[in-house]
């Protein structure tokens, strides 16, 4: 009877961590809709946007300038596509491409929102925009990157700064049907950078706008999103 009892015992927690194994193959099957064309090879995405560059310092050739200021705004449209891809389990990572962005006078361009290496893993959502390949070295730099979409969707609103002069602040909203972070740095210049992800399509749009002795703001919007072929 003991026996019998021992092997009752036996299967039922072999079953039970049968049973966990499958649940958690569940749920890292695949990363979320919000975020899952980034990881899957060959999805292209078309944006479009402009930027728009502003500089107080004295005339500058092919500008449109004022007494005191000059400004110079550019359309422009961006293509992305994915272009290569890892996975391992319950990891997931990519490289993106982009063309068409334009790059501002102080070194900013769109495409650093979009392109670069992207990691999804059991915290979330990471982005590196600097990553010329998903190399051993590129590994190491997305699992220190930080967390730009946690696992768990949740709002998250900005938290306090003590120095409004010296802060770095993020927050999370839900709008439209889509979910957008941005973040914010303050210091002696400012930036404030956003990135939205709507299901089944990922990145849906994206700004950024700095400020400084050179000011350069930029926007952009999804036109089209094309899924891999099967």
């Amino acid at each position: 009877m003991k026996r019998t009892k021992m092997m009752v015992t036996c299967g039922v927690g072999s079953a039970v961590f049968l049973l966990l194994l499958v649940a958690s193959a569940v749920a890292w099957a695949n990363p979320p809709k919000a975020v899952a064309p980034i990881f899957q090879e060959g999805a292209r995405w078309h944006f479009e946007g402009k930027m728009e560059t502003s500089n107080c310092v004295g005339p500058i050739e092919g500008w449109v300038c004022d007494d005191v200021c000059c400004s110079l705004e550019e359309a422009f449209e961006m293509r992305c596509r994915v272009v290569e891809v890892q996975s391992t389990k319950g990891t997931w990572m990519s490289r993106i491409a982009c063309v068409g962005a334009p790059t501002s006078v102080i070194g900013r361009t769109p495409a650093d929102l979009v392109a670069g290496c992207w990691r999804f893993d059991k915290k979330g959502l990471h982005h590196l925009a600097e990553c010329g390949a998903l190399d051993e070295e590129a590994t190491k730099a997305l699992t220190a990157a930080p967390l730009l979409l946690p696992n768990k969707l949740k709002k998250r609103d900005w938290p306090k700064c003590k120095d409004p002069n010296e802060c770095q602040r993020s927050r999370l909203l839900q709008e439209s049907g889509q979910w957008c972070f941005e973040e914010e740095m303050a210091g002696g210049d400012s930036l404030l950078e956003r990135r939205c992800f709507v299901d089944d399509k990922a990145v849906s749009e994206g700004s950024f706008d700095f400020g400084g002795g050179t000011s350069s703001k930029a926007s952009f919007s999804l036109r089209e999103f094309t899924p891999p072929k099967k």
